[in-house]
């Protein structure tokens, strides 16, 4: 660095996406029939992505699909730019006009904010890279290069974890991460960015916000907070790979993890939002583009050990199961040596479900009964031990868990 501090990078030259491009995502009817993986829609709406993904030819469909409710429930699962772009390879499509261009006008919404989080991600790298910091990225963008329209991803927070290259005192150089150097992180930020930083006190990560989104860095990359020695035994095997693995750049600075890495990463992030709510086909659809692109880099045998000791096998087989709905299959047969498709039913009815969280203790307790019972299916430990421990979490270290602190 030669002493001389990197220039403040102005990220506010960036437009904004307005409230009313954000609000017109969600969508505009609301469905009250119940779907399955075996309704109409949802056959549909698979078929859709199948066709954007060169799966499967495009060709007619019956006549009697509620196109509205497509529209709906692509926007609702995620995956509405890419359903769009089955639904304009069809050749023949009764879709009313004005809900096609609408579907059309939603991509472009899509598109014009994937750009600038796109740009935004570029900015923050360079900007870390200058402080000699590397960003490496979790899942978001990095994902995104896996479809056939990397824009036509939706765009959510941007999940960073910082790394800095270190000697040791035998001068070996080792890649430094954890609570230091995310911490090292966040004051660059606070000083020289002059934005706030704040982390709630369970939580695992910072957050700060940049043109209207939402950046968490991470201080470890699963979440120990719970002291599971499951979860502590995967956060030290995952940051294990990031030590031994081959991560490669894209676009000037930012860091993208090794194949090997994301595959045990995503399943435990896929689990994690399964058991505490609920995976969603844009979800699924990540994985099966990563592993229908990187399938041969990955170290299956690795994964499949640190699946097995992390307690994640029943559920990423179950998982990979799926996959056929997007025609896409993993060619290792040790991985998928397990037939999960009734488990695969249950996780895809799940998803298309509409379970909410109440407000109330009953409610949540309710809430949690419910959710913890899913844990039953895909693990062999005591699930009413785990969902014991859940809700002693959430409602004796709820306020704990709220309270921000700023970090000046």
């Amino acid at each position: 660095m030669n002493g001389k501090q990197p220039p403040i990078i102005c990220f506010r030259d960036i437009a904004h996406t307005s409230s009313k491009k954000k609000s017109c995502l969600k969508s505009t009817v609301n469905n009250q029939s119940a779907l399955t993986g075996d309704s109409l829609s949802v056959q549909v709406l698979f078929q859709l992505i199948r066709i954007a993904l060169g799966k499967e030819e495009p060709s007619s469909l019956p006549n009697d699909i509620n196109w509205q409710e497509v529209y709906d429930l692509s926007l609702k699962q995620g995956v509405g730019a890419i359903a769009c772009d089955g639904m304009l390879a069809l050749k023949d499509c009764d879709i009313d006009e004005e809900l096609r261009y609408k579907w059309m006008g939603q991509s472009m919404v899509i598109e014009q904010k994937y750009l600038i989080h796109k740009r935004t991600v570029t900015q923050l790298a360079d900007f870390y890279r200058q402080c000699g910091i590397s960003m490496m990225l979790l899942k978001g963008y990095g994902l995104s290069l896996n479809y056939p329209i990397p824009a036509h991803r939706p765009s959510g927070d941007i999940d960073i974890f910082l790394l800095q290259n270190r000697k040791s005192i035998e001068g070996r150089e080792t890649i430094a991460c954890g609570n230091d150097i995310a911490l090292k992180g966040d004051g660059i930020i606070s000083s020289r960015l002059q934005l706030k930083v704040s982390k709630a006190r369970m939580e695992h990560h910072s957050h700060f916000c940049i043109n209207d989104i939402t950046v968490e860095n991470h201080y470890e990359i699963g979440n120990t907070y719970h002291k599971r020695k499951t979860s502590i035994l995967l956060e030290q095997q995952l940051q294990q790979l990031i030590q031994r693995g081959t991560m490669h750049i894209v676009d000037g600075s930012i860091v993208m993890p090794s194949p090997t890495f994301n595959a045990v990463f995503l399943i435990n992030h896929l689990h994690s939002h399964f058991i505490s709510d609920k995976v969603s086909i844009r979800q699924l659809l990540d994985w099966a583009l990563f592993v229908d692109k990187h399938n041969v880099e990955i170290d299956w045998d690795q994964v499949f050990h640190i699946w097995k000791q992390s307690g994640l096998c029943l559920f990423a087989n179950t998982i990979n199961s799926v996959l056929e709905r997007f025609g896409i299959t993993i060619g290792n047969a040790d991985i998928c040596k397990i037939d999960e498709s009734e488990r695969g039913c249950f996780l895809v009815n799940d998803m298309l479900g509409d379970t909410k969280r109440g407000y109330g203790p009953l409610s949540n307790l309710t809430y949690y009964y419910k959710q913890r019972k899913k844990y039953a299916l895909f693990h062999e430990s005591n699930w009413v031990i785990r969902m014991i421990g859940s809700i002693k979490l959430h409602f004796f270290h709820s306020n704990d868990m709220k309270k921000k602190q700023v970090l000046e």
